[in-house]
């Protein structure tokens, strides 16, 4: 949906932007298909990627990372005492 609505935008807006030869800096969140059509627009100049949800994801994953570090060693904590008391 996001990138058909993106080629609409292209093509109403490249004439005048050709007309007045202004052109453009776009910032995308890293979508390749977005990536490619952008590429092949005359008016655009500069395609930066904004990285905000890729730092969001990273934060995400070392959440999960940091609680099955702890589930882990609570394991290993409870195996400790279980081999403690057993052979005690």
């Amino acid at each position: 949906m996001e990138h058909a609505i993106l080629i609409t935008l292209l093509e109403q807006i490249t004439p005048i932007q050709e007309e007045s030869d202004l052109l453009l800096e776009v910032c995308i969140d890293g979508d390749l298909d977005s990536n490619k059509t952008l590429a092949n627009v005359s008016v655009i100049t500069e395609i930066y990627v904004d990285l905000k949800h890729v730092s969001k994801n990273i934060r995400k994953n070392l959440c999960i990372v940091y609680h099955i570090i702890i589930i882990i060693l609570i394991f290993v904590i409870i195996m400790n005492l279980l081999i403690f008391y057993l052979f005690e």
